[in-house]
């Protein structure tokens, strides 16, 4: 008797922990799916058919064309060249999923070429402009990808590649070579004919569906691809939007310094749609990013991970001359920033706040607005 008595005991406990941990799956089901209902959008692509729903006209981005002279786009004109975008890549005869290779240097074609790729749910792969031929031809190989998307300057140099081109031109281009075609931007499309294509598109992409797929070598050191969805874009914007709307500024203007073939670019672009904020973009990104450019550009809020802070900052001791007079925040990501470089700012009375996180884990904390503080990593964010 006392040998069955423990065999039942046994199974009973075995039955109680089975049920506990089903109810524990379904607490964090519940939650997530609560999450869900109260997530700001569904989708990067949502997001911006908001702004552009909202505030059509308004300046979206602005930056420095061929010739470094300062242009802006507006919303409208954004959704023009998305249009134009997604009805040539449609014409490749491309499926949901396929994967498509992004090799640009600039940061205005590359954000319009990844959301064209997302409303027609493919998955591009935004690569570095360090990347060799060879590293580009094992990721098409790995990625399974038959195309690549580039810009005529850097045509050239991905002769040796097996995929087909696409060309990324603007108007006025004297590049003349044909390959699978050419995408020739303009702003000809006014929003009452894009909106409606594009939210018929956007309904068809969920939360949970690839945004883009991000090349990294991570924490490991070995190069991989990094699968990246939308709402863990958009948990950003969740974070990071009540302090930021909370702040006397009338309306924020991004310093895209990251490139968007990163998560942290992308990260802040999605942070930027959900603010419906302006993006200013530097015609060089990086520690290569001038300090006469930004003092044009005159953003309110600074995207620098440590190295590109560091740069900036050598630049204005160099010069003597502050930074911009528009500037009131810094993010950071990447790693801890540099203590003095960041006590210099705070003393020219912008604000910080660092965020650190594995790009393979997505593990992340954040400082919060008014408390950051040398060494202090901040608040987890709720992973996804």
């Amino acid at each position: 008797q006392g040998t069955v008595g423990r065999q039942h005991q046994s199974r009973s406990e075995r039955f109680a922990a089975a049920l506990q941990r089903s109810q524990a799956r379904l607490d964090v089901k519940s939650k997530s799916l609560n999450a869900d209902k109260n997530r700001m959008f569904r989708t990067v692509n949502h997001a911006f058919l908001e702004c552009l729903k909202a505030h059509p006209k308004e300046p979206f981005i602005s930056f420095f064309n061929d010739r470094r002279e300062l242009v802006s786009y507006s919303y409208e004109e954004s959704a023009s060249i998305l249009w134009q975008t997604i009805r040539a890549l449609d014409r490749l005869g491309l499926k949901p999923g396929e994967k498509i290779l992004c090799d640009l240097e600039d940061t205005f074609s590359t954000f319009h070429f990844v959301m064209a790729c997302s409303f027609l749910r493919l998955e591009p792969v935004p690569l570095s402009s360090s990347f060799s031929p060879a590293y580009i031809s094992l990721t098409l190989k790995k990625a399974q990808a038959r195309f690549i998307f580039t810009t005529p300057d850097l045509v050239t140099a991905l002769e040796d590649v097996d995929a087909t081109r696409i060309i990324f031109s603007q108007p006025g281009s004297a590049f003349m070579q044909t390959f699978a075609f050419t995408i020739f931007i303009n702003r000809e499309h006014p929003v009452t004919t894009t909106l409606p294509k594009l939210e018929q598109l956007a309904d068809q992409i969920q939360a949970d569906d690839t945004f883009m797929i991000q090349p990294t070598s991570g924490s490991t050191g070995t190069p991989k691809l990094v699968r990246r969805t939308h709402k863990s874009f958009l948990r950003y914007g969740e974070q990071l939007v009540p302090e930021l709307s909370a702040m006397d500024i009338r309306r924020h203007r991004f310093l895209m310094a990251p490139s968007l073939n990163h998560a942290f670019g992308w990260h802040m672009t999605t942070v930027a749609l959900c603010l419906k904020a302006e993006l200013a973009m530097p015609s060089k990104i990086d520690t290569q990013i001038p300090l006469h450019e930004i003092q044009r550009l005159n953003p309110s809020t600074l995207l620098f991970v440590p190295r590109v802070a560091k740069a900036v900052y050598a630049q204005i001791l160099a010069r003597g001359e502050p930074i911009c007079a528009n500037a009131r925040l810094i993010i950071g990501a990447g790693g801890t920033g540099d203590e003095t470089v960041l006590q210099y700012f705070r003393g020219q009375n912008l604000d910080v706040i660092e965020i650190y996180g594995s790009s393979e884990t997505s593990i992340v904390s954040r400082s919060r607005l008014k408390d950051w503080r040398p060494g202090h990593a901040g608040i987890p964010v709720a992973d996804v």
